[in-house]
């Protein structure tokens, strides 16, 4: 259906899942509580559009156009009410959670209530827009524009905002615990003896001579993104519990043993890396490219390895197209919308993670661990 032309049409709970609507217009049609799941509607015209009670998720809603959209509309007395009609009162707005809506426009649109959670909204221009009580925890907000937005009450915890306009943005009863922005995460690198890449380029060498020559170093806590970018260091065995390399643009990077549980490596391009044996546990990933990378067992000494341990890590929207992940621990861990194409799970524990929108095609599965998976997990084979 793409570039087809809805203008006005009336397709209230209809069910549209995966359907492909790029370029359509939809200009003032009437999508309540229609499913929409997986959908793709890039650069469509959603102008004047109603989403209320709409599911969403997981929809790639890149450069669409939601201006003055009614995801949840308003009553007189400030109340949310039904979109087209009055027989349906209940305060539901459009499930949105994991959505790409990157470069998508939503100026002047009614958000109230709706659930961006977990959704790609970089670059997205929200000027003026009522988003109150709206959910955007765990939301990419990277250089959006939020100017004169409703913020009240919402939910922004473990949001992105770097780089996000703010400006006369009402923010009163927001919750904004956990949100990366552009000041610092953790400790700042200025605490340390020496700049980063010093440091690193003598952990380099305490590992090519078996710590006879430089020093191995700790850097749990701190916020490196002042550093970046860095180029020729490796992460082999370094401790990192804790730091922020948020944005890392490394490919084929050395993270052998590595050390970065609780760390926030979203957004990053570790693709190619070699990370056997590397540790991550509740560590959060999302949107980040590892692309073929080696997160396989390491061989420590004659016939004895050491797994990779990506234990309760949240890794949604990762790639990991062609990526070996035999052997490794990836228990209790989020991977919604994965892509798992191609890639080696092989005798990997997945028991307890959830694969909801997660892509196996191609994948090697064989002795590995599915069991107990979260009661929502829905892959596509």
């Amino acid at each position: 259906l793409a570039f087809a032309d809805f203008t006005g049409a009336v397709l209230a709970r209809a069910n549209l899942l995966r359907v492909r609507l790029d370029g359509a217009t939809l200009f003032a049609a009437d999508l309540r509580h229609a499913n929409l799941i997986c959908a793709s509607m890039v650069k469509a015209d959603l102008r004047g559009a109603v989403f209320r009670a709409t599911s969403l998720m997981g929809a790639n809603l890149q450069d669409a156009d939601l201006r003055d959209g009614k995801i949840a509309e308003m009553g007189r007395r400030g109340e949310l009410v039904g979109g087209w009609g009055n027989s349906d009162t209940r305060p539901v707005g459009a499930d949105l959670s994991n959505a790409n809506l990157t470069g998508a426009k939503l100026s002047g649109a009614v958000a109230m209530n709706t659930n961006f959670s977990n959704a790609i909204m970089r670059g997205c221009s929200m000027v003026r827009t009522n988003l109150k009580g709206a959910n955007f925890s765990g939301a990419d907000l990277n250089a959006a524009n939020l100017m004169g937005a409703d913020l009240r009450d919402a939910n922004m915890r473990g949001a992105i905002l770097i780089g996000a306009d703010m400006a006369m943005t009402e923010t009163a009863g927001a919750d904004f615990t956990g949100v990366l922005t552009d000041a610092p995460a953790g400790r700042s690198i200025l605490e340390l003896d020496q700049p980063v890449t010093e440091l690193l380029h003598l952990h380099a060498a305490w590992v090519k001579t078996g710590g006879t020559d430089g020093r191995k170093i700790d850097l749990s806590g701190y916020d490196l993104r002042p550093a970046f970018p860095m180029e020729n260091v490796t992460f082999t065995a370094i401790k990192a519990v804790g730091t922020v390399i948020y944005g890392l643009r490394m490919p084929g990077i050395e993270m052998q043993f590595a050390q970065f549980d609780k760390g926030d490596l979203r957004a990053c391009d570790l693709s190619r890396g070699d990370m056997r044996g590397v540790s991550l546990q509740g560590a959060l990933l999302n949107m980040s490219n590892l692309a073929g990378a080696k997160i396989g067992p390491l061989e420590l000494a004659p016939g004895k390895y050491k797994n990779a341990d990506l234990s309760g890590a949240v890794l949604r929207h990762v790639s990991l197209k062609g990526a070996d992940l035999s052997h490794a621990n990836l228990t209790n861990t989020d991977c919604s919308y994965v892509d798992f194409s191609g890639a080696n799970l092989h005798g990997a524990k997945l028991s307890g993670a959830r694969l909801t929108g997660a892509v196996l095609s191609g994948a090697r599965l064989d002795e590995a661990d599915m069991s107990d998976l979260a009661d929502d997990s829905e892959m596509i084979q």
